[in-house]
């Protein structure tokens, strides 16, 4: 279905109707954790694991994870400590009644304007270009979010499959092959398969994986001639940082630099600074002023969801977390 052919004298905020969409997994996630921080706040209560908000919670979200396409990084439902610290965050910031406003707000000025849209394609072109203008607009509020759910769905089924690799590790520290059941998680197949003592390559594969990890400054491109390209700028003024512009905005705030989620403090208005984002961090975007990452692209995770909610953002950043510092104040 292709838009009317019509041009409006008035300029309208598109990008609000690309935020805070319905059937949006992640999203809906976010704002049922203000809903829980809320309830509690009124009860004078913090978040507990054993708390029943919390386990309805991880009932519905317990299969998410940090890493949540790393079958080696625990669930929340094993792990609830990062939802606990967010939703009392929240509470401990103060920050719950503006974020629920955001997200109302923020639905309330994308219906404003599509309808507004609406009723002047309305007075230009009639009723029918009117009702397609309108079809047009609802349908991708009501399916643009829905690309999240296979994702969602995703991590539903590593989550299973994590478990059956946790029994078959139960069983492997029965028989002496291995000290702990979470090591199964550093070894391949044709290793459970040996029928051997497991110690030693599970050290092995640690120690690389360490290894690995430790490396931040990855290059932005490699060419066939093997020269490595790493920021966008061979030179800067020494006073700013080029990155890829991803969500519109200027923003004025204190720097807190992050790597992991996990425990993360992440103040009302602070600055996000880290390597890369997925569904997990969703969440800690509630408070961010505005984000700043090391990597990503246009249609990266961070960006959208930067989008969305209308927190300006730069991306690929070439060594932001290492560069900036936390409360160092910039633009």
């Amino acid at each position: 279905m292709n838009p009317p052919n019509i041009m409006l004298d008035k300029s309208y905020n598109l990008e609000a109707v690309f935020r805070y969409l319905p059937n949006n997994p992640t999203t809906t996630m976010g704002f049922e954790m203000l809903q829980i921080a809320k309830m509690l706040d009124e009860q004078g209560e913090k978040a507990e694991a054993d708390h029943s908000l919390i386990k309805a919670f991880l009932k519905r979200y317990g299969h998410r994870a940090q890493v949540e396409i790393d079958l080696g990084f625990p669930r929340w439902q094993e792990e609830p400590e990062y939802v606990l610290s967010l939703i009392n965050s929240y509470i401990e910031t103060g920050s719950i009644n503006e974020n629920l406003k955001k997200f109302e707000s923020g639905v309330q000025e994308a219906e404003m304007t599509m309808r507004a849209i609406v009723d002047e394609v309305k007075s230009k072109k009639g009723k029918r270009a009117a009702k397609k203008m309108e079809d047009l607009l609802m349908s991708y509020r009501r399916l643009a979010g829905l690309r999240e759910y296979p994702k969602f769905c995703w991590s539903q089924s590593i989550q299973i499959f994590r478990e059956v690799l946790l029994t078959i590790g139960d069983d492997l520290v029965r028989l002496g092959r291995l000290d702990k059941r979470n090591d199964i998680f550093h070894l391949k197949f044709r290793d459970i398969e040996s029928g051997k003592k497991l110690q030693g390559v599970v050290q092995e594969n640690k120690e690389a994986y360490k290894k690995f990890t430790n490396i931040r400054n990855l290059p932005r491109f490699i060419t066939t001639t093997g020269e490595c390209i790493y920021s966008l700028k061979e030179e800067t003024d020494g006073n700013s940082l080029d990155g890829i512009p991803v969500s519109p905005g200027v923003y004025e705030g204190k720097v807190r630099v992050i790597f992991d989620p996990k425990g993360a403090k992440l103040e009302k208005g602070e600055i996000l600074v880290t390597q890369s984002t997925n569904p997990a961090w969703t969440p800690l975007f509630l408070n961010a002023g505005a984000l700043i990452r090391d990597t990503g692209g246009p249609i990266s995770h961070g960006s959208i969801v930067a989008r969305e909610d209308g927190i300006p953002a730069v991306v690929w950043v070439s060594e932001a977390t290492r560069l900036l510092k936390d409360g160092q104040i910039i633009r």
